[in-house]
């Protein structure tokens, strides 16, 4: 056979799937271990095995039952991309977690520690199962470095990862640190999911470059929710980089923060929402920023909204109960109520600075772009108001503060154009 011919051949079995990959050095095969990867075997046993024994673990083609694996300290867990599909066994609470969710103390030098997860895919049970909230496919919790890349979960029945301060050790005080999930899917496929993503405790996390479409139940918070909840949890420097929302549903919004006590050990401070796309389909929510206490009274949290672009969603954004808010550089466009600012029942905002965003269709069916209540220190500048109101065309008011002013208000520099709708929209 001429080499040529032989080439032809290898890529045709390579293609099929009857040429395994070659295991990367420093891994071991989990079939070593007995895995079958047949989609009807418990692979558990295997998996555990091949976790507690080697740094690095290999995962070819096949389709894995698996469930309640502890990932430990120095584990690379790695595959062939979406043929490489680790599936949620049932009666079992998650997939895998960091220390089987239990390990760790409130000290987080307690921590595993270096876990890296790579070109897997976790397949969870919502589409036959339905909606179980605390069934996850991957828990991090007490957990120092953590890199998940290039991983697809779907049909998750609560989170598909979730970041978590106690977890499974109910009110047990957990810290995490330094956690990235980078280039990864959160298909929830039937919407009968919690998050995609879930951050009650983290010191510098990265949610960046992500796909989420099709999650998160209308009584759920949303495809991404940052929301610390106990006094003891940490949320610092977390940053929410250039991922896209598609079609998520989630009663608050597609991005969340929640910040749900009226006082935490360690106040939530710098986190950064910047470069993602929602869009929308008019059914989906915008970004939110919500506490439930005066925020005039309240430590700053730095958080920072820019350059994102929320499309076609029913509103485009709430900030309300918080101090220390910059929304600037966005495009909210084709939005059927208007982007509120302290929504009444959920507490002031303060120190808040709406600046250099575009406003375009916004209000369709509300005739209010930005509705204002009461805001304490608020600047809107510089904005851009385009073809703002009512679908109809009867009109509309690009900025309503009408009900009570806020305390400080400066408006200066915004533009705003006459509708010009199509003829007959």
């Amino acid at each position: 056979m001429d080499r040529r011919r032989f080439l032809a051949l290898a890529a045709l079995l390579a293609s099929s799937g009857s040429v395994r990959a070659a295991v990367p050095a420093g891994f071991v095969d989990v079939r070593r271990h007995g895995a079958r990867g047949d989609g009807a075997s418990d692979d558990t046993p295997a998996f555990q095995r091949a976790l507690d024994g080697a740094a690095g673990v290999w995962v070819p083609e096949g389709r894995y039952l698996v469930g309640d694996l502890a990932l430990w300290s120095h584990t690379r867990l790695a595959g062939t991309g979406a043929r490489s599909v680790l599936v949620h066994r049932p009666g079992s609470t998650f997939l895998a977690a960091s220390g089987g969710g239990f390990a760790g103390s409130a000290d987080p030098r307690d921590n595993v520690r270096d876990i890296t997860i790579e070109d897997l895919a976790f397949e969870g049970r919502s589409v036959s199962d339905g909606f179980v909230q605390t069934n996850h496919l991957l828990v991090a919790t007490g957990c120092s470095g953590l890199a998940v890349r290039r991983c697809a979960f779907r049909a998750f029945q609560g989170d598909g990862i979730y970041v978590a301060g106690s977890a499974y050790a109910t009110g047990a005080e957990r810290h995490n640190e330094d956690v990235t999930i980078r280039g990864c899917l959160f298909d929830g496929v039937n919407d009968q999911n919690r998050q995609g993503v879930s951050i009650t405790d983290g010191t510098r996390v990265t949610v960046e470059g992500n796909l989420f479409r099709d999650c998160s139940r209308p009584d759920m918070p949303g495809a991404l929710d940052i929301e610390p909840e106990a006094p003891w949890a940490r949320i610092q420097d977390v940053r929410v980089l250039r991922n896209r929302f598609v079609n998520v549903l989630g009663g608050v919004g597609a991005i969340c923060v929640i910040l749900a006590l009226d006082r935490y050990d360690r106040h939530p401070r710098g986190i950064e929402i910047r470069g993602n796309r929602v869009e929308g389909r008019f059914r989906t929510l915008g970004v939110v920023a919500k506490g439930f206490v005066d925020g005039a009274h309240a430590p700053p949290v730095d958080l920072v909204i820019a350059g994102n672009e929320i499309l076609d969603t029913f509103h485009g954004f709430e900030i309300s109960g918080l101090r220390g808010v910059r929304f600037e550089d966005n495009v909210i466009r084709g939005t059927t109520v208007a982007a509120r600012l302290s929504v009444p029942h959920r507490g002031r905002a303060a120190d808040v600075a709406v600046v250099r965003n575009r406003f375009e269709k916004v209000g369709m069916h509300s005739g209010v772009a930005l509705k204002v209540h009461p805001t304490v220190d608020l600047t809107v500048a510089d904005n851009r108001f385009v073809d703002c109101g009512w679908i109809d065309r009867r009109g509309g008011v690009a900025i309503d503060a009408s009900e009570e002013p806020p305390a400080m208000m400066r408006a200066e520099r915004n533009t705003f154009s006459e509708p010009r709708w199509p003829k007959g929209a």
